[in-house]
């Protein structure tokens, strides 16, 4: 009965998340699911769809299109040793596979394979015919169901990274991956180059891969030890580069034995302009509010957006009120975490960990 409970839960969950996912994108739907390649068949898929759009008549039919053209792309036909009969043979995939099927009217996303099986993501073709400005978030969308098959066919608690660094590389993210004692075990970073090593002290690896921060390791050790304790928080830490703010997101990384700590900073050409219109957009915050969530979220105080916006303090205060009520925070950092949260979805089950702010001075400094 509890296994039982356990798998609806699961695919709620999943059907959730694409939900979700075609609420951030705009699409009619999406279908997600885990394709057996020998089998020629789907072993699993769920579908989302937007409030509006009822699939009940048409699930069946979207799954036995995307299903066919699945199997169909994953066989190449070859001559035998004899060079008179043809056989079907399955593709190794070693990147994925983006297909633009007009004539079915979808696009389908096919990812590398995990024993025989495969995981997909079909969605609705637009008028364009390609996957355009969606890509990075498609690029989510399939490395979400690369892990959940992962799960599946490694059900142990095993940290897939696969799901971050498309979410990193896509939002221009960067993230480390340290211990307790502040090591770093691996980094995905978009802006670095990949001249930078894979392992070793965290004020190392920091400052090259953004020159001209200033690392607080007193404030960086305390939040990894807040993510690794055993009641971890999260925690937002202010850094300055250049003498601007750089906000630094620390949180546990769930199942993780020993505990870990997953360390999200701004990359180079992180654009939160283009990263929080959905989120404002999703508490109704009018434009001025949104100037003063900006900033907050850009780590600055409220006498720093006052002076930006030539507004007074009292008016960026009040509109700052607004914000956290519409919100339904309390504090300034309590508003970046949500921020965090938000526009990674798929990192957000291990952003809702308590928030604990290291400098809360910083952030409540006039």
């Amino acid at each position: 009965m509890q296994a039982g409970l356990h798998n609806t839960k699961c695919v709620q969950r999943k059907v959730e998340f694409a939900k979700n996912f075609c609420e951030a994108v705009a699409f009619e739907f999406v279908l997600m699911g885990f394709f057996d390649t020998e089998a020629g068949g789907f072993r699993q898929v769920w579908m989302g769809a937007g409030d509006d759009v009822r699939l009940d008549t048409r699930a069946k039919e979207i799954t036995s299109d995307v299903r066919r053209r699945v199997a169909t792309s994953l066989k190449v036909r070859h001559a035998t040793n004899t060079g008179l009969v043809l056989a079907e043979k399955t593709i190794q995939l070693t990147k994925p596979l983006w297909l633009m099927a007009h004539d079915i009217g979808y696009g389908i996303g096919i990812g590398e394979p995990i024993g025989k099986m495969v995981p997909v993501i079909a969605w609705p073709l637009d008028d364009s015919g390609a996957a355009g400005d969606h890509k990075p978030i498609l690029q989510i969308g399939l490395s979400y169901v690369a892990e959940k098959l992962a799960k599946e066919v490694f059900p142990e608690n095993v940290w897939n990274r696969t799901v971050f660094e498309a979410a990193a590389g896509a939002l221009s993210i960067n993230f480390l991956l340290m211990t307790q004692n502040c090591d770093v075990m691996h980094h995905s970073c978009p802006d670095a180059g990949g001249h930078i090593p894979e392992t070793g002290s965290a004020f190392d690896i920091i400052t090259r891969l953004v020159p001209g921060v200033e690392v607080d390791l007193r404030s960086l050790r305390t939040g990894v030890r807040l993510a690794t304790s055993d009641s971890p928080r999260s925690s937002i830490l202010p850094f300055l580069r250049s003498g601007s703010p750089w906000l630094v997101f620390v949180t546990p990384l769930p199942n993780s034995d020993p505990p870990l700590a997953l360390v999200i900073m701004e990359g180079a050409n992180t654009d939160h302009d283009r990263m929080s219109r959905k989120i404002f957009d999703m508490y109704g915050l009018t434009a001025s509010e949104r100037q003063v969530a900006r900033g907050i979220i850009h780590g600055k105080s409220v006498a720093d957006i006052a002076e930006e916006t030539s507004l007074s303090v009292a008016t960026v205060r009040s509109y700052l009120k607004q914000v956290l009520s519409k919100t339904g925070v309390s504090r300034q950092g309590q508003l970046i975490s949500l921020y965090f949260s938000s526009v990674m979805p798929v990192m957000k089950q291990i952003a809702d960990a308590p928030s604990q702010h290291v400098h809360e001075e910083i952030h409540a400094r006039a």
